[in-house]
């Protein structure tokens, strides 16, 4: 099975090593689910994505009966899978924490007058994506007859506090052998991506407008 488009796009943000690593376990043979009939990949399709069994029955239309051990085997085939997706996204996490706190604004961008970075067109395609995607907001502006883009950075200091907040969250491995299965990676995903606060970007406010010069 292709591996699906949110799959693809968390290991485009990953080191090509560790991509790597996971595009092999994604990729690796399921024969026990490719040999089922259609009747019997729906059913496991829909418990390994529920872990209902009632509602793998209904999707599949099965009224009862064992499904035999080809069944079981494709079950716990797609379920590794799942735990390999689910120890995708933690690691696109601490990818991403990373970047944000490594992140070196003054290599790519000009410090702005009242805040943010500056950065011509031609010179922002150019940039690497494990930048573009530190970059929560963008306009563009006028500065000495010239069109720039002005960009505001996710905050550093917001990353570090969610960081240690998820962080402490975590069990022992001698309580749980996967640490995908004790964060919420999705949510914590969603809450970089969208709801860090502009920290580092409120105190260049403060800057004094020789910055810019």
């Amino acid at each position: 099975m292709p591996l699906p488009f949110e799959v693809r796009e968390l290991l485009a943000d990953l080191t090509p090593k560790s991509a790597k690593r996971f595009v092999r376990m994604l990729e690796s043979p399921t024969p026990a689910y490719e040999s089922l009939s259609a009747q019997q990949k729906v059913y496991v399709q829909t418990y390994a994505e529920t872990l209902s069994e009632k509602q793998a029955r209904a999707e599949a239309g099965y009224v009862s009966g064992n499904h035999g051990a080809a069944v079981e085997e494709a079950v716990n085939e797609l379920l590794a899978k799942r735990e390999v997706e689910s120890e995708l996204s933690g690691e696109y996490v601490r990818q991403y924490i990373k970047d944000i706190l490594e992140c070196a604004p003054g290599e790519y961008f000009t410090p702005a007058v009242g805040g943010g970075w500056l950065i011509d067109f031609e010179s922002y395609q150019d940039l690497p994506r494990s930048i573009k995607r530190l970059i929560e907001n963008v306009q563009f502006v006028k500065y000495n007859g010239a069109t720039f883009m002005q960009v505001m950075f996710i905050s550093k200091t917001a990353a570090l506090a969610m960081a240690a907040k998820y962080t402490m969250a975590m069990k022992s491995k001698e309580d749980e052998d996967s640490v995908g299965r004790v964060l919420p990676w999705d949510r914590i995903v969603k809450d970089l991506e969208e709801s860090a606060e502009d920290t580092v970007e409120a105190r260049i406010l403060q800057l004094p407008a020789c910055a810019n010069g």
